[in-house]
């Protein structure tokens, strides 16, 4: 799928990224199930975050930059339908680089890890492979759904870092579509390569439902936020670099910063801008 080209793809109606309710409902048992909760607005509550970044602009990219450098973002150009794991790709990659960044004990030993090894052109590609989630969705086309990619985040295999991995004949330092697209649920990956997945695996996901949460979620600095939805928008901007919504993508997308400062809601509404880091 060489001469893929999303912004055509999209705009000519394929689906990339659909809302499965089936989906939805098993990843809040799964959270549920390993102790987390699936309800974001509670989480904020939860950890005191509530009401965060009101008037205020969140640049949360500019922390994956000072980790990383300008070079990680945005990462290679899809050449397939995998819109939905480059989005959870880019979600996982924020919230690994807030941990550096703060330098954050992990949670369970308690070891504050500090910046993997990737190599520089495993850092151009985006730092962490969509490859290794796209092997485990659920069907072996194109197209996929958020939820089943988040709950594949913890089950299966979440921030695989883009390097090469002679142990397993695995090179991941630059974005493949063809082997991106070469597995899938009922024909996996070689064990050898899942059992490498799964010890990159997060361990919880949490859903978010209103701008509000999405606000909150960006300013406490909890990582990258992935969307799919059917929104479109035009390809040009305006002197703000503000795009029009327009026509409609079935498209997931990974949310990198809001602005909802005062003079901004003036001029587009009550729930502010917000950048969005494309495929």
């Amino acid at each position: 799928m060489a001469d893929f080209d999303p912004a055509r793809e999209y705009a000519a109606g394929f689906v990339g990224a659909s809302y499965n309710p089936q989906a939805d409902e098993e990843l809040s048992a799964y959270v549920l199930s390993h102790g987390g909760n699936p309800d974001g607005k509670a989480v904020a509550r939860q950890w005191g975050f509530e009401g965060r970044g009101e008037g205020e602009l969140t640049l949360n990219f500019r922390v994956v930059e000072e980790v990383w450098g300008k070079d990680a973002m945005p990462g290679p150009a899809q050449t397939r339908g995998d819109c939905v794991s480059h989005a959870a790709k880019n979600a996982g990659l924020f919230a690994l680089s807030h941990e550096v960044y703060n330098r954050k004990a992990d949670e369970v030993s308690g070891k504050i890890e500090g910046k993997p090894e990737v190599p520089a052109e495993g850092v151009r590609q985006g730092v962490l492979s969509s490859d290794a989630i796209y092997h485990f969705r659920d069907h072996p086309g194109d197209g996929w759904w958020c939820h089943a990619a988040a709950q594949r985040m913890i089950d299966s295999s979440g921030l695989v870092l883009r390097k090469d991995y002679p142990e397993l004949k695995l090179d991941l330092t630059r974005y493949d579509g063809g082997l991106a697209g070469k597995y899938y649920a009922k024909r996996p990956p070689p064990a050898e390569w899942s059992k490498m997945y799964q010890e990159h695996s997060i361990r919880t996901a949490t859903k978010l439902e209103s701008p509000a949460d999405a606000r909150e979620f960006l300013a406490a600095a909890n990582g990258g936020l992935m969307i799919c939805s059917s929104l479109g928008f035009s390809k040009t901007r305006n002197e703000d670099g503000y795009s029009p919504q327009q026509g409609s993508w079935a498209h997931a997308m990974t949310l990198a910063a809001y602005d909802h400062r005062d003079e901004t809601r003036e001029k587009y509404g009550d729930d502010g801008l917000v950048l969005i880091l494309n495929s």
